[in-house]
């Protein structure tokens, strides 16, 4: 744990005596000794785009401040760190806590952005490090950071995984006062209201409050989205004008948005009831205060154009109110609270996902048609009353016409966001320019065996050979007689035995054949977990299958999916995970105690494993094992290969999958829609490397002159010379070495303020010493001080480049 103490007078001692922010618990003991410090400054802020503009007014005042957030924030901090921070470059340490981080057990609120917090950082332009749990690591890396705001005049986060602070002050008393609490306003509330009205709650302990009283399709209860509610609410108001609408605001989350009052009352839907449950904190975190003890919020509803509003100091006056259905909205009630949660506080037990289509089927019933409606048909309302009146076409029955105005139809926008990945775009430049030395795409040189090329020539790729092959299509499953020689392959390299008619099937390539499995296994938005590092397609195949992709941290070492599984419930809540072994980038292969830990989360949480092990034949320092061979796999696993690497012929897309029969039967069918059947003349030049001789002694030749670059390259690319090998490559065709070093030797003008150093790495050898390699941010955020090699290409190239690299 990190003295909190300490901690802020290490900040005093680098001259910060202001904070602000927005809070969250993981900062509750940082916080309270900052406010109980005589020398030090808590500044309320609303929101976090507004404590980072203070802390960048502070800065333009010559002091420092220090931004306080949960990460849940960060899509409030984006404006001002890309408009104001960058252009102006404005330094400022962040303390970011990371909610939702991939393998943890968090709210369903925070795990997207638990999973992009890493990414979402590094895309803003902010350098950032994780916060060592023990003081003296935590001080090191505030200093590190302090050095790195001073040299380089740009943001800094510290991200917090958990309770790293260890309180020095008491905890902050709860305020005594005569208000009820939110359980006593909550009762009267469900009380009064009309049973047909929808509440929608607010983030945090009033939605929970409300869900442990009473549960009712009619309520909506927010989790994180915070000061928002009001907004959802005008929405359904505006959709559903015949029903009363209710949302239950806390007064933090309604400062953080005052905007929504404004568009409240300009639009006026007269069933809106506002209600702002007051207690002057973040009760969540905490009950560090807010600034609403000199905030009107009922002056500001009649400014925003609201009908009414008023204040109910008590629950006799809040229950009159909300008996007052005479009384055209939007109404503002405001109720004043004490500090202080109910005993047994519950949580929702529907996802938000079923909350959002429960109270929607429910809404389905409800005429939506109201004189508003009518009235807004095609106009919209002013403060005043004044109206501005749309240009656009009606037809006789009110439709609007859009013949005339019909623009083409939009592209699919995960795709047209995603740009062509880097390693390809890297080789794309090296092969234009003979004189680089290119390391950055993975086409071996080698292969296929040569004694078989006279065969190939003569047999496969004959006229007849032609005509025969391309005149009918495949069986969805491919060749039988292909899949009999992948089936003696695993027969008689690991002695597992397949039934080659109901578990095996062709495909179009390994990259197929893992789309084929995750759409078999998964549905779109369903989690799938991937490493960090890992290849760079995974995250983009789940992306466009609209899959969501969740990154976990693997730490390097001997056994690194035990250590990043070693938490019980890592895979919980995913439907699959790849394990690609050996691996691209790294050269990683998973060891037994790897497979063990792998086996049991997987069965644990009925998780798919998929195991790509395309380079099973590249390894030479750990011997290889397929997933099948694990007894706790046996029925939960995928087994993707392919013909592309280990036999050198990566344009012949032939692949392979072995799967339960159940699946393989799905994965047919949808092969069958989608591509129908694969190459059959390719087919048959697979089928005859299978069953060759001498493919074994072959493979055993290639993968030994493999382990020979990968020696050679560890004995060149050194730590002296800038080099570092945190993982040393066990198998595959691939380096992955850390280039800080690099970085610190190398002209000036590749030194970007705030690019990866992988990336500035990667551009200096392309553009100054001729070598093209891949930056491994790419690979994920782990992979950002790395660069990527590959060892399947000519010795004249492996030689030349490794002379340039040093």
């Amino acid at each position: 744990m990190i003295n909190v103490r300490d901690f802020v007078n290490a900040l005093i001692e680098q001259g910060t005596h202001y904070f602000t922010g927005v809070p969250c618990s993981y900062l509750t003991p940082l916080i309270n000794e900052v406010i109980a410090r005589d020398e030090t400054h808590y500044v309320l802020a609303s929101n976090e785009g507004e404590a980072l503009s203070l802390a960048s007014g502070l800065w333009l005042a010559n002091k420092t401040a220090v931004v306080l957030c949960q990460n849940s924030g960060l899509g409030n901090l984006i404006n001002p760190l890309t408009s104001l921070n960058e252009p102006f470059s404005i330094p400022v340490l962040l303390l970011v806590t990371w909610r939702g981080q991939p393998g943890t057990k968090d709210e369903p609120q925070h795990r997207l952005m638990g999973e992009i917090t890493p990414e979402l950082l590094s895309l803003a332009g902010v350098e950032w490090a994780v916060l060592p749990d023990d003081e003296t690591g935590a001080l090191a890396s505030l200093q590190h950071a302090c050095n790195y705001i001073q040299a380089e005049q740009r943001p800094y986060a510290l991200v917090l995984t958990g309770n790293q602070f260890c309180a020095a002050q008491s905890p902050m008393p709860e305020p005594q006062t005569a208000y009820p609490r939110r359980e006593e306003a909550l009762e009267t509330l469900l009380a009064h209201v009309n049973p047909d009205g929808v509440i929608i709650a607010t983030t945090g302990k009033t939605g929970r409050e409300l869900f442990t009283l009473s549960d009712r399709p009619e309520h909506f209860y927010c989790v994180g989205s915070m000061g928002y509610a009001s907004a959802i609410a005008h929405g359904i108001a505006l959709g559903c004008a015949s029903l009363p609408v209710y949302v239950i605001d806390g007064d933090g989350a309604a400062l953080m948005h005052l905007g929504n009052f404004a568009g409240i009352g300009a639009s006026k839907p007269d069933n809106l009831i506002h209600i702002i449950l007051d207690n002057g904190s973040y009760d969540s975190t905490g009950a560090q205060p807010t600034a609403s003890p000199g905030v009107d919020f009922v002056a500001m509803a009649y400014a925003a154009g609201y009908a009414h509003a008023q204040h109910c100091n008590d629950s006799d006056s809040f229950a009159k109110a909300l008996r007052q259905t005479d009384i055209a909205g939007p109404r503002l009630l405001h109720v004043p609270i004490g500090i202080g949660s109910m005993a047994q506080l519950g949580r929702p037990t529907l996802s938000p996902y079923n909350v959002a289509r429960r109270l929607q089927s429910h809404l389905k019933t409800i005429d939506p048609a109201s004189p508003f409606e009518k009235t807004m048909a095609n106009t919209v309302q002013l403060p005043e009353g004044g109206r501005i009146s749309h240009s656009i076409p009606t037809t006789e029955n009110g439709l609007m016409n859009i013949h005339d105005t019909t623009q083409p139809n939009a592209l699919n926008a995960v795709l047209t966001g995603m740009d062509i990945y880097a390693s390809k775009a890297i080789s794309l430049k090296a092969k234009a320019d003979p004189s680089i030395a290119n390391l950055s795409f993975g086409e071996p040189v080698f292969g296929p065996p040569e004694h078989l090329l006279k065969a190939i020539e003569q047999e496969d790729l004959s006229l007849s050979a032609f005509m025969d092959a391309s005149k009918r299509y495949e069986d969805p499953r491919g060749s039988l007689a292909l899949r009999q020689a992948i089936a003696a392959w695993y027969r008689d390299r690991y002695g597992l035995h397949f039934d080659p008619e109901r578990e095996i099937m062709v495909t179009h390539g390994g990259v197929e054949a893992i789309t084929l499995a995750l759409l078999v296994t998964t549905s779109a938005q369903d989690k799938v977990a991937i490493s960090d590092p890992s290849y760079m397609l995974y995250a983009r195949t789940l992306k466009t299958l609209e899959r969501t992709p969740l990154r976990i941290t693997r730490p390097a070492g001997n056994h690194e999916y035990a250590e990043m599984l070693a938490q019980d419930g890592a895979l919980e809540g995913v439907k699959a995970m790849i394990v690609n072994s050996p691996e691209n980038p790294t050269g990683y292969v998973a060891s037994p105690q790897d497979w063990a830990v792998i086996g049991a989360r997987a069965e644990r949480s009925g998780c798919w494993i998929i195991h790509d092990e395309v380079y099973d034949a590249m390894h030479f320092e750990r011997p290889h094992q397929p997933a099948r061979a694990i007894a706790s796999l046996a029925n939960n696993s995928i087994i993707i290969n392919s013909f592309s690497k280990k036999f050198g012929l990566p344009g012949l897309r032939i692949g392979w999958m072995i799967a339960p029969p159940q699946v393989i039967e799905q994965a047919a069918k949808a092969h069958d829609y989608l591509y129908l059947g694969v190459n059959i003349q390719y087919e048959r030049i697979a089928q005859r490397l299978l069953n060759d001789d001498g493919k074994f002694a072959w493979l055993e030749e290639m993968s030994s002159n493999i382990a020979q670059r990968c020696h050679t390259a560890l004995n060149t690319l050194t730590e002296e010379r800038g080099y570092r090998w945190p993982r040393k490559p066990l198998g595959a065709m691939f380096l992955f070495p850390e280039v800080s070093g690099v970085y610190q030797r190398m002209p000036e003008k590749y030194r970007q303020p705030g690019q990866h150093i992988g990336d500035a790495v990667a551009n200096y050898l392309l553009e100054e010493r001729g070598v093209a390699v891949v930056p491994g941010s790419v690979y994920g955020p782990q992979g950002n001080n790395h660069i990527r090699l590959v060892l399947c290409m000519p010795d004249d190239v492996f030689n030349l480049a490794m002379k340039r690299m040093v």
